[in-house]
């Protein structure tokens, strides 16, 4: 289904990120930079473009380049979460108003859980981690911290889920786990 991680183009140009996808994968090259960890290629992408939604244009799967980005390793202890950018809603994970460089994220417990999977929306964030729990931060409105009538997580608190989570989604609104 992919392609050798050699066989990317390197720098990446405009044109071959407006190549249309592969006929036999439905994946464009940005999708297969991110599948391969070549996370320059994706800065690239950025910049070429002028755009971050570049990286979240969905294919005929449904499958963003981002979403193929590969997980972290399960069991290794010194995986860290670093967050940045603007916060109004303590989505990132702490209560600055924003952050101009990468920050640590300090979980409700320690030691701090390895995080497989984070999803960043408007006013909440969700995060899997490698053992199946489920943490959120952000502004809670209408439950969608999943933490009963918490308003707000100041920093990401696990949610109470009796099954072990395989897969998470999210949008503005509402989140997603499916065991």
């Amino acid at each position: 289904m992919f392609p050798e991680a050699q066989s990317l183009p390197s720098p990446l140009t405009l044109a071959a990120l407006q190549q249309d996808p592969s006929p036999l994968s439905d994946l464009t090259v940005l999708h297969y930079a991110c599948f391969y960890g070549r996370l320059e290629l994706c800065h690239q992408a950025v910049h070429l473009t002028g755009a971050l939604n570049c990286l979240f244009q969905r294919d005929r799967r449904h499958r963003s380049p981002v979403d193929l980005v590969p997980c972290l390793k399960a069991g290794k202890a010194d995986v860290h979460l670093y967050t940045w950018g603007k916060t109004d809603d303590w989505q990132l994970g702490y209560l600055k108003d924003s952050q101009r460089t990468p920050r640590k994220v300090s979980f409700d417990h320690k030691p701090a859980p390895v995080v497989a999977r984070a999803i960043l929306c408007r006013h909440h964030s969700l995060f899997l981690t490698t053992s199946g729990e489920l943490y959120s931060c952000g502004e809670g409105g209408k439950g969608r911290l999943g933490l009963g009538p918490t308003p707000s997580a100041f920093s990401p608190t696990q949610i109470p889920v009796p099954v072990r989570i395989e897969q998470i989604s999210a949008s503005d609104g509402h989140c997603l786990a499916v065991r």
